[in-house]
């Protein structure tokens, strides 16, 4: 748990930090904006699975499954505005 723990808190840290420094520096880019919510779904889509682990069993299978599907919702919802908004653009 320690690990995994001090892992996490790093991950969190980093994430802040990174936003922090493109809003006060101006270093933010498109690229940007796009691979960081998906970084953070990423992390707490692991961090879910691992507290569901069979060795663990801190929170209940199905709450994993909910968290997967709403980020996989909104991971679809973001690509089907960007491309009804390329769409109208006439990109």
């Amino acid at each position: 748990f320690d690990a995994a723990f001090l892992g996490l808190v790093i991950a969190g840290a980093s994430d802040g930090l990174d936003g922090f420094v493109a809003r006060n520096f101006n270093q933010k880019s498109v690229l940007g904006s796009y691979l960081d919510p998906l970084s953070d779904k990423i992390l707490i889509n692991s961090l879910a699975l691992a507290c569901a682990a069979p060795s663990v069993s801190l929170i209940p299978t199905w709450l994993v499954g909910l968290i997967f599907a709403r980020d996989f919702a909104l991971i679809a919802a973001t690509f089907a505005h960007a491309r009804a908004r390329a769409a109208s653009s006439g990109r």
